[in-house]
């Protein structure tokens, strides 16, 4: 059920995104962050299904989309360093598979200077 509720909000996150692509020529950079294994293309794990929901959307690899995909393959202290990765990718998203995804994608994207004013 939480898989759904994440496809629809990036569906509605994403539909005027989709309009504004196909006028402007824009490439969006799209980053995906999962603690498991590449799954294989026939799979419907979240992967596969949100960027399955992308292209019904309008979002074309190679076209107006840029996809970056980081799996931790199972070794979750990996997640950190993988989404820096997707941060210095200047990924326009990040799409963050579990919570501990999640919460690697959250600290890469917060600024030092954020960063320390939350904390005081």
């Amino acid at each position: 059920m939480r898989l759904i509720g994440l496809i629809l909000a990036l569906g509605f996150a994403l539909v005027p995104l989709a309009a504004q692509s196909q006028q402007s020529g824009k490439v969006y950079r799209l980053g995906v962050l999962s603690p498991a294994s590449p799954p294989a293309p026939s799979d419907r794990t979240s992967v596969v299904v949100v960027l399955k929901a992308l292209r019904e959307l309008g979002y074309s690899e190679g076209r107006n989309l840029v996809v970056e995909l980081r799996y931790a393959e199972g070794e979750i202290d990996r997640l950190p360093a993988l989404a820096r990765e997707l941060v210095e990718f200047r990924s326009d998203a990040i799409v963050a598979v579990g919570a501990a995804g999640v919460r690697a994608a959250g600290d890469a994207t917060v600024s030092p200077r954020m960063r320390s004013a939350s904390d005081s």
